[in-house]
């Protein structure tokens, strides 16, 4: 017969429960279980050691014998008893149950009633076992509070704690973690700060331990959240600019951790579940009122924008969820900062403009985020702007939007990635601005036109049809309530709540493992805001500087101070020394009998009265700058315009010293009051300033005391030269001599100060000059010049120019000694001259001394400048340094700016002053 293997996917009837099971319904005692708990080992293993020992059948079990072992199949061996019978059970149970559902088992009892027991070996082999716990961890809440009892009625504790259940006290500290009042915690106004209301409270299953430590936990939490709050209340109250911005972070910082305690404490049931999850907001909200309690309210913007900052950096490289909250909380608060850096760059998110000054950007330099370079960079740019706003008010710079370019904004960005995209934002603004800037001209603006009046008149919502109306206030009202809703995150929140939300979950640091290769945060502000400042700053200096040498002809008007205060000009210099001291010429005294006609001159030195009356010195040099002007310019100029610049004689303004050495006639400051004057208007006085002016007016005056030397001593040498003597006496040859070494000495320095010193220095500064309006005028796709060309970089290439001319014309301060010397021998010249020309003067054996005095004099001054040459100057310092050479790519030719070794080879070549006279 084929064998039966059965069926291998049959299911028996082991899943009924054996009817040797009883089910476990013993009632336990708590001290009984806490007694048995405290019991010593001893008596468990003395129990497990007499418990009775199962007796093991012994089977006896033997091979077959071989003799009596047959090979086949055993047909007439029967089945044993037990095996029919359990096959005929078999059977009759799976008649029994054809339409029983195996699945539906019934464990027995009702599952949401009873907890399931915990099946061990002891329960099947006794049905009336009842489980003894070792350890008191093991045991049922109530035998940990029977222990407790016992414990504080022995420590002499007290046993009349009101005893709560865990649900009520979980959501009073809930309430307590959101920083808000409840039945066991309140706020104590007079300490600020929440107290415990019921002071003993007791929870089934915790030690007063765990209730105190989770409860002054929450209790911080709470005090921290309040702290919060009412920062944020008094700034708004306030109304303080300077942080209503780092309030409105620290405002989204409470509510995403209130929302986060909120739902994730709304299902925890258990101290230990609600302590796991305050974990996180207690580190936050430490971090937060630590950066708060910096902050005073008697600090200025920039103070407590310093003070954030080095918090900061000083966390930034501890934990990387410090990084996710306190990089996007300083880019928040920095806000005013950059509201104001991008007003004074003219790319203010707003139309408002505020002068550089009135930010109070002077103390820009006390925030450590950018560079002085960059500070400065901002501050030239601003002052730039306000040229372009007041000269060319129709600028395309002054409304970006009607050129279609994108303004950038201003952001502080901290990775790699968004620092390229600002850099790229950066380079394609300038691109087409200057693209822009390009096809206009500066000289298409009229300033005397409000922009308000050249605005053309655009339709508006009076010209909507009246069936449209309803749709587009509603559109507009709808946009305007979604962009105050945003508002609130597309300033820089969004990352703030990112980076919270991530550490309240701890996804820190799944999320932010490539932020330890961010640049440091010291130098991200200047990466971030570098690009879009540079850019600005290239745009505003390429429109001042077209403007100025384009519109007003800036190369001309120093010119100018070369051709007349400098007394560069052949024609002037010579009509105005003719007019001044030309004896020859009819004086402009009034006299009695005598009317005034003609050409007249002043006669310095040869005339008693001093000073002239206005009105003489209206008559001598009238007419003498204005005809030397016309005759170097094809334009004529009416009598009643202006030169370039206001430029005339004027009287200078001396102190009462001054003044008195002024009232001689015959000394060497007898023309100090006289000054050629020029006025540089705006936008000129950017470059020409009043300093510059003042360099000018010094250097005028000393040029004008050397063109009269230079008219005496060519007259004395004359006279002298023309007056030969049959029989020379001593004296007459000592006169001789004494002109011959003045006019040498006169006419060597003359011609050091003019040709040595000025012109060299002056065609240098108009090479640079006609450098840069060449640049300007170059057609090319990127911006001929760069940041660090600004008015104000020009301004200071023109007076380091002019700081050069003073050193080489000995005015510098350093320099007192020789240009005392210098002036005591132009006097001592003058002092011969009146004993020549006065008549009946009798020279006498004085004119020996007076020889001997010259000659004197003028060794000390060749040693002065001799020191001098030994030793290099500020000036010359910083042309071999290369710093101000570098200025707009100029190569200055100047050279040394200590050129006192010409002087020296021009006076003593032969070494004749350094003789024994």
């Amino acid at each position: 017969m084929p064998l039966d293997y059965g069926e291998a996917f049959a299911i028996p009837d082991f899943w009924r429960a054996s009817d040797l099971i009883v089910p476990l319904n013993g009632n336990d005692l708590d001290e009984q279980q806490l007694q048995k708990c405290t019991e010593q080992d001893t008596s468990l293993i003395s129990k497990w050691q007499h418990a009775a020992t199962p007796v093991v059948p012994v089977l006896k079990l033997e091979l077959p014998r071989l003799e009596d072992f047959t090979f086949g199949l055993v047909e007439s061996i029967s089945a044993p008893e037990s095996v029919v019978d359990s096959v005929e059970l078999e059977e009759k149970h799976a008649s029994e149950n054809d339409d029983f559902d195996v699945w539906a088992l019934d464990l027995g009892g009702d599952p949401e009633s009873e907890a399931p027991l915990l099946a061990t070996w002891d329960c099947f082999k006794d049905p009336n076992f009842a489980e003894e716990h070792v350890f008191l961890s093991e045991a049922p809440q109530s035998v940990y509070d029977a222990f407790l009892r016992r414990y504080q009625s022995m420590t002499g504790g007290d046993l009349a704690a009101l005893v709560v259940k865990p649900d009520p006290f979980i959501q009073c500290l809930r309430m307590l973690a959101l920083g808000r009042t409840s039945l066991f915690f309140g706020y104590d106004g007079s300490s600020g700060s929440f107290v415990r209301l019921q002071p003993d409270i007791k929870i089934s299953g915790f030690s007063d331990g765990i209730i105190t430590d989770i409860s002054n936990a929450c209790l911080g939490i709470g005090h921290n959240i309040h702290t919060l709050r009412t920062f944020v209340q008094d700034a708004y109250n306030q109304s303080t600019p300077r942080l209503i911005a780092i309030a409105a972070a620290f405002s989204t910082i409470s509510e995403v951790i209130e929302t986060f305690i909120n739902t994730e404490s709304e299902s925890i049931n258990s101290l230990i579940g609600l302590s796991s999850i305050l974990r996180q907001p207690q580190q936050i909200l430490r971090v937060s009122n630590d950066m708060i309690g910096g902050l005073h309210r008697q600090d200025s913007q920039w103070d407590t924008l310093s003070k954030i900052h080095r918090f900061c950096e000083a966390l930034d490289a501890s934990d990387p969820w410090t990084r996710s909250i306190l990089r996007p909380l300083l880019a928040l608060s920095a806000k005013l900062y950059t509201d104001h850096l991008g007003s004074a760059l003219g790319i203010g998110s707003t139309n408002t403009y505020f002068g550089f000054r009135s930010l109070g950007f002077d103390h820009m330099s006390c925030v450590p985020l950018l560079f002085e370079e960059e500070i400065e960079c901002v501050k030239e740019a601003s002052e730039g702007l306000d040229l372009i706003r007041a000269h060319l008010p129709n600028h395309s710079l002054m409304s970006l939007q009607e050129v279609n370019i994108t303004v950038p904004s201003l952001e502080w960005k901290f990775d790699w990635s968004d620092l390229e995209r600002i850099q790229a934002k950066a380079d394609a603004y300038e691109y087409d601005l200057y693209k822009a800037l390009d096809k206009t001209t500066t000289n298409t603006c009229d300033h005397g036109q409000d922009p308000e009046l050249n605005e053309t008149w655009q339709p508006t919502i009076y010209d909507t049809h009246a069936d449209q109306l309803p749709a587009l206030l509603t559109t507009s009202q709808i946009a305007f309530e979604k962009d105050l809703e945003s508002q609130h995150y597309h300033r820089g929140h969004t990352e703030l709540i990112a980076g919270v939300s991530k550490t309240l979950h701890g996804m820190h640091d799944q999320v932010n493992d490539g932020s330890l290769l961010d640049p440091p945060l010291s130098i991200t502000a200047s990466m971030s805001f570098g690009p879009i400042i540079k850019a600005q700053a290239r745009m505003i200096n390429f429109t001042c500087l077209r403007m100025l040498f384009e519109q007003h002809e800036l190369q001309y008007h120093i010119s100018l101070q070369r051709r007349f205060v400098l007394l560069g000009d052949g024609v002037f210099s010579s009509r105005l020394s003719h007019a001044l001291f030309d004896p020859e010429l009819p004086s402009s005294q009034r006299r009695k009998g005598r009317v005034r006609s003609g050409t007249v001159g002043l006669n310095v030195g040869f005339r008693d009265d001093w000073p002239p009356a206005s009105s003489e010195l209206r008559l001598a040099l009238t007419g003498i700058l204005r005809e030397s002007f016309q005759d170097s310019h094809s334009n004529a100029i009416s009598e009643n315009e202006d030169l370039p610049g206001g430029l005339s004689f004027a009287i200078r303004a001396l102190s009462d010293t001054e003044i008195d050495k002024c009232l001689d006639p015959d000394s060497l400051e007898a023309l100090d009051f006289l000054q050629i004057q020029y006025k540089s208007a705006s936008p000129l006085d950017t470059i020409i300033t009043s300093s510059c002016l003042e360099k000018y007016d010094q250097m005028s005056k000393l040029l004008l005391r050397m063109s009269r030397m230079v008219f005496v001593t060519d007259r004395l040498f004359r006279e002298r030269k023309g007056n030969v003597a049959t029989t020379p006496t001593k004296e007459y040859l000592v006169a001789q001599r004494f002109s011959i070494d003045a006019h040498h000495f006169i006419a060597a320095v003359n011609a050091y100060f003019q040709d040595d010193t000025i012109a060299p220095i002056w065609h240098s500064l108009e090479d640079d000059l006609r450098r840069i309006a060449l640049r300007l005028t170059t057609t090319s796709t990127r911006c001929p010049v760069s940041e660090h060309d600004s008015i104000g970089q020009l301004q200071r290439l023109h007076e380091w120019y002019l700081d050069q001319m003073l050193s080489a014309l000995l005015l510098r301060q350093r320099q007192q000694k020789a240009l005392g010397m210098l002036e005591a021998t132009f006097s001592i010249i003058l002092q011969f001259c009146k004993f020549q020309t006065t008549p009946g003067s009798s020279v006498g054996p004085s004119i020996h001394s007076q020889y001997r005095e010259l000659r004197n004099t003028i060794a000390s001054f060749i040693d002065a400048c001799r020191e001098l040459g030994l030793r290099k100057g500020p000036a010359a310092s910083r042309a071999n340094d290369g710093t101000v050479s570098e200025l707009f790519n100029a190569k200055s030719s100047a050279g040394e700016a200590n050129t006192l070794n010409c002087l020296l080879l021009r006076l003593e070549m032969n070494g004749h002053y350094g003789k024994p006279v």
